[in-house]
């Protein structure tokens, strides 16, 4: 039985409720799976547009109603500090760039820091997919869980990965693990937009900014240096919304990843259908913004 083990560390407020939505429900392992599910499909995607060909291979690996996972997902809280009793919650602005208290919705949330260890574990004699891993490790990189982790909250530390020191080399961490799953040279071309989020590189791209910021500074200079500006405000539902009958999750998957004592941001976009309200032109407007604005680097795609 192969049995991985990933300690982590919350790197930013983590908005995650369960049946009582006023406190923090502790992470379980279905929103994990969940995670690792989506972030497959993002992978092996763009080796397997076919639909029913990678729910095949999803099935196979991760199991559906009608058959097991290979393998199984455990996530623990570690033993907190007894000393540390009773503070692994606390307020927190889900909206801090707004400039009324009363608008910038203080949440209860995990805190930064809180402790989790995550274990992917197999049947005997089956070791744990390769894709898996690589899926889990994208994630963990672009990422986060609960409200708001597309907007630089959610997010746990990278030292699983080793030392990173510098934003550059987060950079080629990233790129790392998908060129592990998604091999270039034997990519077929994708002319035609892809019906559900891939990191296909002709239809993605993910850039690193070089400037640091504290965390809550960095989430005010996303929404007032750009998605509140003038030139986005009115093409906000390009950037995910929410109607009476439909909801559509962002585009742009906007993180900080820690790197030292400052928070770095990392922008993921991949493009698919369905359109409805987006403007295409706009998000890559905004990404080619985003990456002047940071100083950022490239870590993957050519969508822009």
């Amino acid at each position: 039985m192969a049995n991985k083990e990933i300690k982590l560390n919350t790197i930013s407020p983590m908005f995650l409720t369960g049946a009582d939505t006023r406190t923090p429900d502790d992470l379980r392992a279905p929103s994990i799976r969940g995670q690792i599910r989506y972030w497959f499909r993002a992978l092996e995607g763009a080796n397997t547009p076919d639909i029913e060909e990678l729910w095949k291979l999803e099935k196979k690996l991760l199991g559906s109603t009608s058959g097991g996972s290979q393998v199984s997902v455990r996530f623990f809280k570690a033993p907190p500090d007894p000393f540390d009793e009773g503070k692994d919650v606390e307020r927190k602005a889900m909206l801090p760039h707004r400039s009324d208290p009363v608008e910038r919705s203080l949440q209860k949330a995990i805190q930064i820091d809180t402790p989790f260890r995550l274990n992917l574990v197999t049947r005997p004699g089956v070791d744990v997919p390769p894709q898996v891993l690589n899926a889990c490790a994208v994630w963990l990189l672009l990422g986060g869980l609960g409200k708001r982790s597309r907007r630089m909250f959610g997010a746990f530390n990278l030292t699983w990965a080793g030392k990173i020191s510098t934003p550059q080399e987060l950079a080629k961490l990233i790129n790392r693990y998908i060129s592990a799953q998604i091999d270039l040279k034997k990519l077929k071309p994708m002319p035609n937009q892809p019906k559900f989020p891939m990191l296909h590189p002709s239809h993605s791209r993910i850039i690193v900014g070089t400037e640091s910021f504290d965390h809550e500074e960095l989430v005010i200079d996303l929404f007032k240096g750009l998605l509140r500006t003038p030139k986005y405000l009115p093409f906000s539902k390009s950037f995910g919304y929410t109607t009476k009958d439909e909801r559509r999750a962002s585009p742009v998957i906007a993180q900080a990843r820690k790197i030292g004592e400052k928070y770095y941001p990392i922008l993921t976009v991949m493009h698919s259908e369905p359109n409805g309200p987006i403007n295409w032109s706009k998000v890559k407007e905004f990404m080619n913004d985003a990456s002047t604005r940071w100083k950022c680097v490239e870590a993957w795609g050519e969508w822009r």
